[in-house]
């Protein structure tokens, strides 16, 4: 950048400057990885001037040119403690994309579960609409799923005939009869 002096040396009149000193670098940025591509007569190049080393005639400062390359990232998707896939290259700043079968949960005697989203918690209860955007590193994302209560249906007979059906009971709950009070043909009841 023009203020650390690397290297000086004296070149005869028309003569060909060489730097023997260790390779200029320059640190990366969140988002650049940098480059030593060669010298250049101007600070803050990304390309090399040519032959700014040969047949030199006056004094003459040079400076390190660096290229500049995007850093990518990768975002692994994952279901419980299952990998998934692994989302590569994903640019900085980027959004994430999972390409796979939609995740599952098994479910259980009360619940069925169904795929809301992802999010960087792996405890956590909802989906985060942003887990996979705005990338700037590395990330792991996991499946989030909506546990929903398994309705049963209840069926009220009066002998052979249905008097009533409730659906969505849920499993532990309470199935309420609401019609009118049945009656039998029988004597005696």
């Amino acid at each position: 950048d023009g203020s650390v002096l690397l290297y000086s040396e004296s070149v005869a009149e028309g003569g060909n400057g060489e730097y023997k000193g260790e390779t200029p670098t320059k640190a990366s940025t969140e988002q650049y990885d940098y480059s030593f591509v060669g010298w250049s007569d101007q600070t803050g190049e990304t390309e090399p001037t040519t032959d700014v080393l040969k047949n030199s005639t006056a004094d003459k400062s040079v400076y390190a040119a660096f290229s500049e390359t995007e850093k990518t990232f990768e975002v692994d998707f994952y279901n419980g403690d299952t990998l998934l896939e692994t989302a590569q290259n994903v640019a900085y700043n980027g959004t994430a994309t999972y390409t796979g079968s939609t995740p599952t949960k098994a479910e259980t005697s009360e619940y069925t579960y169904t795929f809301a989203g992802w999010n960087t918690n792996s405890s956590a209860s909802t989906a985060d609409a942003d887990a996979l955007t705005n990338v700037t590193a590395d990330r792991t994302v996991y499946a989030i799923f909506t546990a929903v209560s398994k309705g049963y249906t209840v069926y009220f007979y009066n002998g052979e005939t249905l008097l009533e059906t409730v659906t969505g009971v849920p499993s532990g709950g309470t199935a309420t009869y609401t019609g009118a009070t049945p009656t039998s043909s029988q004597a005696g009841y």
